[in-house]
């Protein structure tokens, strides 16, 4: 399971790292969409207007949904994180596309070497997240991709 969310949970963070079992891979908005054609997801975005963005950008519904991820959740490997990090001006009320200077950064946060089949069966293809990625230079311009 894939849970979408708008904020990397400090708690979550804190734990996963005490039990060295955190690896953050950034991904590009287009990566993001296609690790989400292939994996269940569900929502954790707690803001509707976020949730209305994120749906515009990742090209599938993103509802809105507020709730509290359990600080252990990355523990069992079958549970990751799709983290859209949005820096920039404060969202208008109702947006659906990003102001301008603003940017997402995406990032899918689990156990290390995310690459790699966890306990639960969850696989990410390599193909899906190679490449390193540079989406917000300067906090503006195009999302680019820079092959590694």
């Amino acid at each position: 399971m894939i849970y979408i969310t708008n904020a990397l949970p400090g708690a979550l963070l804190l734990n996963a790292q005490e039990q060295g079992l955190l690896s953050i891979q950034e991904l590009s908005a287009e990566q993001a969409a296609d690790i989400l054609k292939h994996y269940e997801s569900h929502s954790a975005v707690g803001h509707a207007d976020t949730a209305a963005l994120f749906s515009s950008l990742l090209g599938r519904d993103v509802p809105e949904n507020r709730v509290s991820l359990a600080a252990d959740l990355l523990h069992s490997g079958e549970h990751l994180l799709l983290a859209g990090l949005y820096s920039g001006p404060r969202l208008p009320e109702g947006s659906t596309t990003l102001p301008e200077g603003a940017c997402i950064k995406w990032a899918l946060v689990g156990r290390p070497a995310i690459e790699q089949t966890y306990g639960g069966g969850l696989h990410i293809d390599p193909r899906l997240v190679r490449g390193r990625i540079n989406s917000c230079p300067n906090r503006s311009g195009p999302v680019q991709v820079v092959k590694a």
